[in-house]
């Protein structure tokens, strides 16, 4: 067994400085109040198999069949009032059954048993300045606490800070410091350092966590960020943020064509460098600034819209890229015991022009996660989504008790012709959804047990070079205790 030792630096001082607000806080405690503790603990398993064919990414056909089996456990514990210790592990490996593994690199295949990683580690101190203000320090989730649903509006600009590894693991390196003036007013300042390797991984198997191509991409995130939530209003919560992030320069594997020559990059910010075999990105600084409201109109009818815009430099190119993601929601009054609803969404990521010499593409941030479409966002590199205009229609309904089922379409395109076809329209796209929850307090107290089913299709046009229709389907058991 190996653990990686690299960039002790930033581990050290990370622990000197949750040692010594450890260490400050427990003296000033055990003045005034008496020392209490608790622990507790509790896990969950996840079974999961995906199956897809024909779905074209920028560097090849996907056509894929394998379990994946995650396992995660976690403790907490209270030292002393208002400091709460956590820390969780986990494992994912997978079974293939298509496409053969045999050569494939282990950080690409998930062999059993794979690494053990912690991808939460944090002291959290709350409920200091009269319960106003609380500080969260080390690797975390930006998720509602004991959920997966995201802690900033719908988790189009912030939610997953390892988008290379999928849904194996979403944290942050991150310190998250939340100020409460008033009861329905919340503002959260943050920063986040999200190297390429994870350092405390068990039996490291040097994966890539922050990359945009399958190869080690060596990008460092870092960024920071305010984020204002104020639900002074009970029928339109609103929140607003401003966000900065700072990627690393660089490089990818340069290719050829049939004839031999070297093919030129299409993004008017890389370079090709023939000599070095390689293509150049150059670094990224990124301001995002974006509002976010849902209002209730009435009791059936409900809706949320977020804005935002980005600017900043590519290297020598400026960015001007924007993201409109707007949401209404109507419950059917008939059929009440079926809970029917339909909802209507507009989704519109900006796509950048290659006739002007901005970047107008729209950059996902920490956002590189399947959103609405696990077929749709393996179109893209890395789950990088840009360039897209999605409207959507869904309908909704409970069948069975605790069986919810969804159906949507949207005929998908592109605001620029950017892909390996010869337009811009990626074609018509269907889903289905149903979530059972089969069974609660089973086996201990609290425990939960659900069960998932998708099936996504896409009639691909002319953005593709393929015409084949492509096909997402996807079953999973999870069991949290």
């Amino acid at each position: 067994m190996r653990i990686a030792i690299s960039n002790v630096t930033w581990r050290l001082a990370l622990c000197m400085l949750l040692c010594f607000v450890l260490g400050e806080y427990v003296l000033a405690q055990e003045k005034e109040n008496e020392v209490r503790s608790s622990l507790r603990n509790g896990g969950d398993f996840r079974l999961r198999q995906e199956t897809m064919d024909n779905i074209e990414s920028p560097s090849k056909v996907i056509d894929d069949n394998y379990l994946r089996m995650r396992t995660r456990l976690w403790m907490e514990y209270d030292p002393v009032e208002h400091v709460t210790l956590r820390i969780r592990a986990l494992n994912e490996f997978r079974h293939w059954f298509a496409p053969d593994q045999d050569g494939v690199s282990e950080s690409a295949n998930y062999e059993w048993p794979d690494e053990l990683v912690f991808d939460n580690i944090y002291i959290d101190l709350h409920g200091l300045l009269e319960g106003s203000f609380s500080l969260r320090i080390g690797r975390q989730d930006f998720m509602v606490d004991g959920t997966d649903k995201p802690l900033y509006g719908k988790g189009r600009v912030i939610y997953d800070g390892t988008g290379e590894d999928g849904s194996r693991s979403r944290y942050f390196n991150a310190v998250r410091a939340t100020w409460k003036p008033t009861g329905k007013t919340s503002l959260d300042a943050f920063g986040i350092y999200m190297p390429p390797k994870d350092d405390l991984a068990v039996d490291s198997v040097d994966r890539d966590l922050t990359g945009y191509t399958s190869a080690d991409d060596d990008i460092t995130e870092t960024g920071a960020g305010l984020y204002l939530k104020n639900n002074s209003v009970a029928t339109c919560p609103f929140e607003t943020y401003t966000l900065y992030k700072h990627d690393d320069d660089w490089t990818q594997a340069a290719k050829k064509n049939s004839s031999g020559e070297w093919i030129q990059p299409k993004l008017a910010w890389q370079t090709l460098d023939a000599s070095a075999k390689v293509i150049e990105n150059p670094a990224l600084d990124l301001y995002t600034v974006g509002i976010y409201f849902a209002p209730k109109f009435c009791r059936s009818a409900r809706g949320s819209f977020e804005g935002a815009c980005q600017f900043g430099e590519r290297g020598d190119l400026d960015i001007s890229a924007f993201m409109v993601d707007a949401v209404l929601t109507q419950d059917i009054p008939i059929f009440e015991s079926l809970k029917p609803a339909v909802e209507a969404e507009f989704y519109y990521l900006s796509g950048d022009d290659p006739s002007t010499t901005r970047d107008e593409g729209w950059e996902p941030v920490w956002a590189r996660y399947t959103q609405h479409s696990d077929l749709l966002c393996r179109t893209f590199s890395r789950c990088r989504w840009t360039n897209l205009t999605m409207p959507m229609f869904f309908l909704s309904a409970t069948v069975i008790q605790n069986i919810r089922t969804s159906l949507g379409i949207s005929y998908v395109t592109a605001p620029e012709d950017d892909g390996l076809g010869s337009g811009k329209d990626r074609g018509w796209w269907y889903s289905a959804k149903l979530d059972y929850d089969a069974a609660q307090d089973c086996l201990c107290s609290g425990d939960k047990l659900t069960f998932r089913i998708i099936l996504e299709i896409l009639d691909s046009g002319n953005y593709y070079l393929t015409d084949e229709t492509a096909f997402f389907g996807q079953w999973q058991i999870i069991y949290k205790f």
